[in-house]
C-alpha cells in the first residue's frame, strides 16, 4: 500500500476505492470478516474505515480489528471514533492507543445515541459535537489527519440544509481535513 495519506489520495484527483468494515461480534462474524478482507483485498481500497459501532459498543474490537486489518493486508486504516460513552479522558486514551499503534487518519463523528434513547446525551467530560471532538483531536494530536461525516440529503437531526451546512462548516474550520458523505440517494445534492 502506497505511503501517501488519505487527504493526499484524494487529493491527487483519481478516482478512489474505500471500503468500511464493521467490528465482528461473534465467532462466525470474525471468519466472516477474516475471508471478506481477504477477498477485498484483491481490489487494492485506496483505504479502508473500520466503524466504531452503535454507542461505542465495539471500541476494544474496533482497535483490534483496525491493527488486524492494517497488519494481514496491509490496508491504510481508517478508524472510525465517536463521541459516544467516553470523556475527554477517555478519548485522550483511545487516540494515544491508535497513536502509538501507528495509525494516520481518524474518522471522527459524534456518533448515534446510546441504545434505545432518542436524542444524543454527552458523557458529562465528553462532548456534545463532532466539531469539538475534531477540535480536540487536533489540538491534542496535530498529526493525524481526521475525516468527518457529511450529510448530502441533510443529517436526519438537522433543522434544515442551511444549517446542515453550517454544521459541516464548524467541522472543516476546528481541523477536519475531508468529509466523507453518508449514502444518499439524490445525486444532485
Amino acid at each position: 500500500m502506497a505511503t501517501q495519506t488519505i487527504i493526499q489520495t484524494i487529493a491527487s484527483g483519481k478516482h478512489t476505492l474505500s471500503l468500511e468494515f464493521f467490528p465482528p461480534k461473534s465467532e462466525k462474524a470474525i471468519e466472516q470478516l477474516e475471508a471478506s478482507s481477504r477477498d477485498l483485498a484483491q481490489l487494492n481500497p485506496d483505504f479502508v474505515s473500520i466503524t466504531y459501532g452503535a454507542g461505542g459498543s465495539t471500541r476494544q474490537s474496533t482497535f483490534t480489528y483496525a491493527e488486524r486489518l492494517k497488519q494481514t493486508h496491509n490496508y491504510k486504516v481508517m478508524p472510525h471514533l465517536t463521541c459516544v460513552g467516553h470523556s475527554k479522558s477517555e478519548l485522550s486514551e483511545i487516540i494515544q492507543q491508535y497513536q502509538q499503534a501507528g495509525f494516520k487518519t481518524l474518522m471522527a463523528l459524534r456518533g448515534d445515541p446510546q441504545g434505545d434513547a432518542q436524542s444524543f446525551t454527552p458523557h458529562p467530560d465528553g462532548f456534545q459535537y463532532a466539531n469539538q471532538l475534531v477540535d480536540f483531536i487536533k489540538s491534542q494530536f496535530p498529526n493525524f489527519e481526521i475525516g468527518v461525516g457529511g450529510y448530502p440529503e441533510k443529517h436526519q437531526e438537522a433543522q434544515s440544509q442551511a444549517s446542515d451546512i453550517l454544521n459541516l462548516k464548524k467541522k472543516i474550520d476546528a481541523g477536519a481535513d475531508f468529509i466523507t458523505t453518508q449514502l444518499f440517494y439524490n445525486n444532485d445534492h
